[in-house]
């Protein structure tokens, strides 16, 4: 028995070495940088002299900064703007492939192409295009007799921020319903043909139902990837205009590498990570996601 004790103990032993590398590689740039910013947050450092402790100050001082209050106005509006209908749009686009048979699997590639492209040559190829002279002012010139300041007016640019950001993931999130509706059995819809029920019944009580585990990962991840959109505003209009796009991600580059308020850009990133998880768990909570087994 000792020996088979032994033996169990050194099989552990060689597991948890193979493993150890990996988890020095997390916690050295995973943990630690989450550690050390909540740390600096805790200060006031701007990168010129050596921090100093200044406890809660930089979290008292958010609910006053009309700086950060735009930040969080701008950031709620692109994150509902951008994640409500891309849920929507990307269900209806996928109950449409789901249904034509023909060149599914062809328009499911096109649509999911612009994933493939990077944010920052997306980005800089959409400025073109949202130029006042670009190609988009002139479709609308062609459809309405008008032309747009995109990248100019404060209420165009946060649309066309939210133009970009469904066209870039429309195709991403298609394919994630397309999976869930595909894991559900045929059987279950030919039991409710057989019985009478309409498509719309169909949809209603065993589509919807059952692809609630899919909606759920696709809200947190949409949102969290909504949050954390700072590629998209950098490029466009640096924050304008008037700080419109100006997005807490953004805020923290500028507080941080252009003003050297380090301190309280650490203080808003911890921020913005507690809301990330506080607003991914009441969406799990809500939605109710459960692991559903067809055995």
């Amino acid at each position: 028995m000792p020996r088979k004790l032994n033996h169990n103990f050194i099989r552990r032993l060689w597991g948890f070495g193979f493993v150890l590398p990996a988890i020095i590689y997390f916690a050295w740039f995973s943990i630690y940088p989450m550690l050390n910013a909540f740390y600096i947050s805790l200060t006031k450092y701007n990168l010129l002299r050596p921090p100093s402790y200044i406890g809660l100050d930089n979290y008292r001082s958010f609910p006053h900064d009309e700086y950060f209050l735009n930040a969080m106005r701008a950031t709620l509006t692109f994150v509902a703007g951008s994640v409500i209908p891309l849920l929507f749009v990307s269900l209806f686009c996928a109950f449409l492939l789901q249904r034509w048979k023909y060149f599914s699997n062809t328009i499911s590639m096109v649509l999911y192409s612009p994933m493939v492209i990077s944010v920052v040559v997306a980005s800089i190829v959409w400025r073109l295009l949202f130029h006042p002279l670009g190609l988009v002012n002139t479709f609308t010139q062609s459809l309405w007799g008008r032309t747009y300041l995109w990248l100019s007016d404060r209420t165009y640019a946060q649309l066309a921020m939210i133009i970009v950001m469904i066209w870039r993931n429309l195709g991403y999130y298609t394919i994630l319903w397309l999976s869930g509706l595909k894991s559900i059995p045929a059987s279950f819809y030919e039991a409710a043909e057989i019985d009478g029920a309409s498509e719309a019944q169909r949809l209603r009580y065993i589509s919807l139902p059952l692809l609630k585990p899919t909606m759920a990962f696709i809200l947190a991840i949409s949102t969290i990837s909504a949050f954390k959109s700072f590629e998209l505003q950098y490029v466009l209009t640096e924050g304008g205009p008037n700080d419109a796009t100006n997005v807490i991600a953004l805020s923290i580059y500028r507080l941080g590498l252009k003003h050297l308020q380090m301190g309280k850009a650490s203080a808003l990133s911890v921020l913005m990570f507690l809301i990330i998880m506080v607003l991914t768990l009441v969406q799990l909570r809500v939605v109710r996601a459960e692991d559903i087994s067809f055995e």
